[in-house]
């Protein structure tokens, strides 16, 4: 990973740093990410997180590491409330490697999933589409891939 930001007029470098981010805290309970790595600014914002396994990913059989990923992922949004981080998208990037296989995974939110987090309630006044629909409080996980890269 280090090569690819050291090739190009980048103000970011790829680390090896199992926790990134203080300790997501809800209500009486909190939760730490321990990731394998991340792509981090010079001035310590994390842009990406990385995941490497030795093993090729099965969602079928293998729920566990979908459930670590989507927690490192609210993790790092509850990281960038705490500190006040404004992005000017709700969204994160996780770079993942399976054994020979390279996944990216956005992580998006919306404004109900956020007050959610952070009070535990779901919001009496739901966000709305432009239909009128009520938008529920959630989280998206969209991966691509798999890439070979072997």
């Amino acid at each position: 990973m280090g090569s690819l930001s050291a090739a190009v007029d980048v103000r970011c470098q790829w680390e090896v740093d199992r926790s990134p981010f203080e300790k997501a805290v809800f209500g009486k309970n909190q939760m730490t990410a321990r990731t394998d790595g991340c792509l981090r600014a010079n001035n310590g914002e994390v842009f990406a997180i990385a995941e490497v396994k030795p093993n090729a990913r099965n969602r079928a059989k293998r729920p566990e590491l979908l459930w670590q990923e989507t927690g490192e992922m609210i993790t790092w949004f509850m990281h960038d409330i705490s500190v006040e981080r404004n992005r000017l998208q709700p969204r994160r990037l996780l770079v993942s490697q399976d054994n020979h296989a390279i996944y990216l995974t956005l992580a998006s939110v919306n404004g109900p999933y956020i007050e959610y987090l952070q009070t535990g309630l779901v919001p009496t006044e739901p966000l709305r589409a432009e239909d009128s629909r009520p938008i529920p409080p959630f989280l998206k996980m969209q991966q691509y891939g798999p890439w070979k890269i072997l």
